[in-house]
């Protein structure tokens, strides 16, 4: 009977200790606008908070490819889904997150393995789940096509899934539904704000080697090419996810061409881009200027 009490207490103060670990933490998300066009990408920013005065042991990685984080979302008929990503990683290992320190991470989930989350116009709920806290219910909207023009534009997108998948793998020469819709999207839509996000995925693509998975055909990185992609959206207005994407992606071609002043330049015009933005800036900052120091 001895052995019984001390192994419930035991117990007792595992779950208890647990227990204020958990309450320790804060998830908060957000997004860079509240509405969305039809189409659009849609990424969540997560910052996950420790508020005790304790350390506490956490995985750092925010976002669901890992399964460890999970994402929740309302679309506007109230049906919940579990957001579930094309690929699954195994999570990096725990990390120590002291009182009052945080963690930040990005997530696109817009398309994953079940295809696309936000297909429909209306309102959506996004909420996040790491162990037992939940984050902010948070609040956005798919906007309704203003036109005939916007319609055809977003089906070009959502009734091809090739789009989806092409965005999230950031390129591929395999894709050849995908390539054709740009294609079209491009040639009928150059104004589209839809557009430079898939010409974001053809100029990473063409940045670095690649191999056909279909014909078994490799290729070399067309830098210039991908150079005059990136060069003629950098301007687009995008969300900034993409910006950082883009702006890396360009100073990458420059450094392989050796043009060591323009890869710096762009890193320098990035980081203006994000002096602008506050609230943003604290998930990019860092990467950006460990990559301008890398610049010699």
């Amino acid at each position: 009977m001895k052995n019984l009490f001390i192994l419930l207490a035991a117990v007792l103060i595992v779950n208890t200790s647990k227990s204020v670990a958990q309450n320790q933490l804060k998830i908060t998300i957000s997004t860079e606008k509240r509405s969305f066009q039809l189409g659009e990408p849609i990424v969540v920013y997560s910052t996950l908070t420790n508020l005790g005065e304790e350390s506490i042991k956490v995985f750092s990685e925010i976002r669901p490819e890992t399964d460890i984080y999970r994402f929740f979302i309302t679309d506007p008929n109230g049906k919940t889904t579990s957001f579930s990503p094309i690929y699954v990683e195994e999570p990096e290992e725990l990390t120590t997150l002291g009182p009052n320190e945080d963690i930040r991470g990005t997530a696109r989930i817009f398309f994953g393995a079940e295809g696309y989350y936000f297909p429909i116009s209306g309102n959506y709920q996004i909420q996040v789940q790491y162990k037992e806290v939940l984050s902010n219910l948070l609040e956005i909207k798919v906007l309704q096509a203003r036109n005939e023009d916007e319609k055809e534009q977003a089906i070009l997108v959502l009734e091809h899934p090739e789009m989806g998948f092409f965005l999230m793998i950031e390129g591929s020469d395999a894709l050849s539904d995908a390539l054709s819709q740009i294609e079209i999207l491009n040639k009928k839509y150059p104004n589209s704000k839809l557009s430079p996000y898939f010409l974001y995925g053809m100029g990473k693509n063409f940045s670095v080697p690649k191999r056909n998975f279909l014909t078994k055909q490799p290729r070399n990185a067309d830098l210039p090419r991908a150079i005059e992609i990136l060069e003629s959206i950098k301007g687009e207005e995008m969300q900034i996810y993409y910006q950082n994407k883009v702006f890396l992606t360009l100073s990458f071609c420059f450094k392989k061409q050796n043009r060591m002043e323009e890869a710096r330049q762009v890193l320098l015009e990035f980081i203006r881009i994000l002096d602008s933005n506050p609230n943003i800036q604290p998930y990019y900052i860092d990467q950006v200027k460990n990559e301008l120091e890398n610049i010699k």
